[in-house]
């Protein structure tokens, strides 16, 4: 007999593998249990901080709605607490716009109006020029998705006929309308006819 016929049989074997199924099985629950903790971890810093989710894909934005509501410059004065900005008796139109926003968290938004007149048969007659302008408005969007409000009063210098009919065009730009082109329009939102 030689010396290596005295060894014990078990050396000669290869080690077992029920503990190396032990351990592989435990790395993989441990890395699981991490990994739901980590993103459990990270929703739940979303919902404490919605500033901190990054966006993602590109920019997009839609109307939702926007009634009109004619009404003098003193009635729009008292609704929308600006009764310095808008005195007088004179006819306009507030259009209450609701948007929604994606992707431009951070981002200036800035409406455009457009006051067009109406013609027979609803078909637009022209653009109503000679408007008051109280300069653009502007919000910054404060999340990925979101969704605001823009109130807008359009009105003539003359003010609005009662026996005309109108529809106003809302324009929605990422940042501040580029001029002579608008590429940067994301939407666009014709209001129903309304009288004056």
């Amino acid at each position: 007999m030689s010396e290596g016929d005295d060894a014990p049989a078990a050396e000669g074997r290869p080690p077992s593998r029920e503990g190396r199924k032990w351990s592989v099985t435990a790395t993989i629950a441990i890395a699981t249990s991490v990994i739901a903790l980590a993103a459990g971890g990270v929703g739940l810093l979303f919902k404490v901080d919605p500033a901190a989710e990054p966006c993602i894909g590109g920019p997009s934005a839609s109307f939702v709605d926007g009634p009109v509501f004619p009404e003098t410059r003193g009635e729009y004065g008292k609704v929308s607490q600006q009764r310095e900005a808008y005195k007088g008796p004179s006819l306009g139109a507030e259009v209450r716009a609701t948007v929604d926003v994606n992707n431009l968290r951070g981002h200036l938004i800035e409406i455009d109006d457009t006051l067009l007149g109406v013609g027979a048969g609803g078909a637009i007659d022209r653009v109503v020029g000679d408007i008051q302008e109280f300069g653009a408005r502007t919000e910054v969007a404060s999340s990925c998705s979101w969704r605001g409000g823009f109130d807008v009063f359009v009105e003539p210098t003359s003010g609005l006929s009662p026996r005309k009919k109108y529809r106003i065009v809302l324009e929605l730009y990422q940042g501040l309308r580029q001029p002579k082109t608008g590429a940067n329009r994301l939407a666009l939102f014709e209001t129903p006819e309304f009288r004056g």
